[in-house]
């Protein structure tokens, strides 16, 4: 596990200081998500992080990834037959 991923966790630092550490590639977008997946960062933490928003559902063990919330209410609007 990357260490920026175990400082957030541990509140050896904060969100906007991973970001610096980030932008100098000590962090991959990668490991930030694989934190996110193992509980130790919050997707609010992620997307502070790495400037983007990300939603992620669970339907029947497939995940499916949005890049943004127009995406997410298109997929709903189709999923509930609208």
């Amino acid at each position: 596990m990357n260490f920026w991923v175990v400082a957030l966790n541990q509140e050896w630092a904060t969100a906007d200081e991973v970001k610096i550490a980030y932008g100098y590639n000590d962090i991959s977008k990668d490991e930030l998500a694989l934190g996110v997946e193992k509980g130790l960062i919050s997707v609010q933490e992620y997307e502070v992080i790495t400037n983007r928003v990300s939603f992620s559902i669970r339907l029947h063990n497939i995940k499916l990834k949005f890049k943004d919330a127009f995406h997410l209410s298109r997929c709903f609007l189709l999923f509930y037959g609208y």
